[in-house]
């Protein structure tokens, strides 16, 4: 049982702290549950009908990357074209074997073109070497992590949240060295919107015992 001059010691330490937000772009908020009328985007849209193949898909991405709308080089109109994979490293695709190819090939095609390409991949079933390809290629790696009851049980502060958000990649191009952030991101799934938030974690229990040894100076 918890001593109720420690609890008010405690409380009296963290009074004078600021409140910390927690939540990142309170401003853009995109609701996903409203409706969009397709008509505004269906002239914008264009759909792959090819076979599950890796070999079918980098031809349909060239085609597009060095057409004279997309490409740096060519055309007298640049536009900005966005594709989104999904499931890569699945089982769906009839050419597993192409896999590291397709990485390979597709990385120096985007380079070349104003094409931004997004891709989603279940990364804890893949095989490992496939997924170290996929890392070493990417420019971006976001990763998300389910919370599991163990460690909402542990800390409760977790019961609020439905996974971690970690960013393994930022972009690199035109800098010597990327960002990287130093706060523990979480998210939760609701109903019309991917909330993304700081995790922080509880205040210390109690103060550190007086006659707690110094830690000793090491130098490398």
């Amino acid at each position: 049982m918890s001593n109720p001059h420690d609890d008010l010691r405690i409380a009296f330490r963290y009074a004078a702290k600021p409140q910390m937000n927690s939540s990142i772009g309170d401003k853009n908020r995109y609701d996903l549950g409203k409706p969009l009328d397709d008509s505004e985007f269906s002239s914008q849209r264009l759909k792959y009908d090819g076979a599950y193949s890796y070999e079918s898909l980098y031809r349909f991405i060239a085609n597009l990357c060095r057409s004279d709308r997309h490409s740096k080089t060519r055309g007298p109109t640049k536009n900005l074209l966005r594709i989104v994979i999904g499931h890569l490293g699945s089982p769906f695709w009839t050419d597993s074997a192409e896999f590291s190819t397709f990485l390979v090939r597709l990385r120096p095609l985007l380079r070349n073109a104003h094409v931004v390409v997004f891709a989603t991949a279940a990364s804890e079933t893949m095989y490992e070497q496939l997924s170290d390809e996929l890392f070493a290629t990417a420019d971006l790696y976001l990763q998300l992590v389910a919370i599991s009851e163990e460690e909402q049980k542990k800390l409760s502060s977790l019961d609020k949240y439905h996974g971690y958000l970690r960013i393994l990649r930022l972009p690199r191009l035109t800098s010597v060295g990327t960002h990287n952030p130093p706060a523990d991101l979480v998210f939760t799934q609701k109903r019309n919107s991917f909330d993304v938030s700081i995790l922080h974690l509880p205040p210390a229990l109690g103060d550190e015992p007086q006659n707690a040894k110094a830690p000793c100076n090491v130098d490398f």
